[in-house]
């Protein structure tokens, strides 16, 4: 914002190395090796609406005396942990901490 026209549409460039093709990595001079690379240029069309007010939540959450809720899920390798934080805060429960 700040007064500039900003497009919805943006770019990733995704670049995958590839050493498995047909002749290997070496080239014929024995003392030479060659990756190749699959590029792309993926677009995407975001939306930013949702931004500004984000900031503004973080903000009061961050003004705010009282913690917020903590994640019940969605950490650890299979996602049904809880927030890290969350599980510290009930240790130092149990332990009147």
């Amino acid at each position: 914002q700040q007064g500039f026209n900003v497009s919805n549409t943006g770019y990733f460039v995704y670049v995958n190395g590839d050493q498995h093709f047909q002749d290997g990595m070496l080239e014929a001079d024995a003392d030479a090796a060659n990756m190749k690379f699959d590029v792309q240029l993926i677009e995407y069309e975001g939306n930013s609406d949702w931004v500004e007010q984000a900031i503004l939540d973080v903000k009061a959450c961050l003004d705010s005396s009282d913690c917020p809720d903590h994640a019940d899920s969605g950490f650890g390798p299979k996602g049904d942990k809880q927030c890290e934080y969350a599980e510290l805060f009930d240790r130092m429960k149990e332990h009147d901490l």
